[in-house]
């Protein structure tokens, strides 16, 4: 396993594309979070929404360059917050994975289940900006998300940037490259007089202006969050941003996580020493099993495999060190005639953690059965009992 972190490399609005190479042609697993919301500091209760968390796997071609964008935290100031960036992985047009930005917030008296609204999620889109006295719509797939009408507007989408209502406000920019140099850039007033306001690189928006009151902006992410406006005795938060991942990637849901990450951004790529093309199956005898693998590689690991009968205690079979494609096998001894068995690959790289076990499958022994001397009722009972496919010296059992 070989792991590259990025970090935000700077605050506020602007932040840099930053940029990996593929080293081989393989399996990658991404760990993407989006950067948290602005908080107001005059605010007594509540907090903004935090980054999402999206993990997954993609298969890439040696020396493919992939686009890096780290969302960092929106401002705040007095009562006024702005969104966080989306975190992102792409090449040129095409987005891989993104992880939305946690909304501006910390207008009010909100409760926990609120923060589900405000924080980065794990859908395509994005969540609404919310108050007692006001509502926006979050971005749907690729779009920013709303204006709420007064001075709440939206974080950016992929395709397209929130949406604002005048020229001396800025909301975040669409997460494309096809917004050039202006890329992913987050929303500003104008003139910068409230520099603490500015909506966090990676789509972020501003508030559309300096009230004392509390207005919050949308998140960035694949859809936007919207924008939301609350004077200081209304509640609410702005919208989150939501998350993406490209159909051909493999979307690890059991570790990815909603509202996760208070912090700028971050992302970290890990180069996985096997593929995940596995095929297993198993050869049993009476008291041995050979047990196959078909794995990928493109540097050393090592297999084994667990296995245990059905219910019981797991065991180790010794390993052995893989250093190209193809079908491995490794024989276990020691096991009862006639049991199931369960049994998994595993595989190690070499002096990391970051390993991996396939599905569990399952294999028979064979029965100890003497065909030579059996009554026909004894032969027939074993067939019924043990799904004997061919008689060749030995029965040969299937599961």
């Amino acid at each position: 396993m070989i792991k590259t972190t990025f970090y935000n490399t700077h605050t506020g609005y602007l932040g840099d594309i930053q940029s990996y190479s593929c080293a081989n042609t393989g399996y990658y697993k991404f760990i993407v979070q989006g950067a948290m919301g602005g908080e107001a500091p005059e605010r007594t209760a509540g907090r903004a929404g935090y980054g999402a968390k999206v993990v997954a796997i993609l298969h890439f071609n040696e020396n493919q360059s992939l686009q890096v964008i780290v969302g960092q935290k929106g401002g705040a100031y007095e009562y006024d917050s702005a969104g966080g960036g989306a975190s992102l992985i792409g090449a040129s047009l095409t987005p891989y994975i993104v992880a939305g930005g946690g909304g501006g917030g910390k207008l009010g008296d909100v409760h926990d289940y609120e923060y589900l609204t405000a924080g980065g999620h794990l859908e395509e889109f994005g969540r609404a900006g919310w108050s007692t006295n006001r509502y926006a719509l979050g971005g749907a797939p690729g779009q920013g998300g709303k204006f709420d009408g007064s001075r709440g507007l939206g974080g950016a989408g992929w395709f397209e940037d929130g949406e604002h209502h005048n020229v001396a406000s800025k909301s975040g920019t669409k997460l494309s490259s096809s917004a050039g140099t202006d890329r992913a850039k987050g929303g500003v007033l104008e003139p910068l007089g409230y520099p603490a306001m500015e909506g966090g690189f990676g789509g972020g928006s501003a508030t559309s202006q300096y009230t004392g009151w509390g207005c919050a902006g949308g998140a960035g992410g694949y859809g936007g969050g919207g924008g939301t406006y609350a004077r200081e005795e209304n509640n609410g938060n702005s919208g989150g941003g939501g998350s993406f991942v490209h159909e051909d990637g493999i979307f690890l849901v059991e570790e990815s996580a909603i509202d996760t990450r208070d912090d700028h951004g971050m992302v970290e790529i890990i180069r996985m020493a096997k593929g995940l093309g596995f095929t297993g199956k198993a050869d049993p005898a009476r008291t041995t099993a050979t047990l196959y693998a078909d794995i990928t590689t493109s540097v050393a690991v090592d297999l084994s495999f667990e296995y245990r009968e059905l219910g019981g205690e797991t065991s180790t079979s010794s390993s052995k060190e893989v250093t190209i494609d193809g079908e491995e096998s490794i024989q276990i001894t020691g096991l009862n005639p006639g049991t199931i068995y369960e049994y998994r690959a595993r595989i190690d790289n070499q002096g990391d953690s970051d390993n991996m076990t396939h599905d569990w499958k399952t294999f028979r022994t064979a029965q100890e059965f003497n065909y030579e001397v059996a009554t026909n009722e004894e032969w027939e009972q074993a067939y019924k009992k043990d799904f004997v496919k061919a008689l060749n010296n030995k029965l040969q059992i299937d599961e």
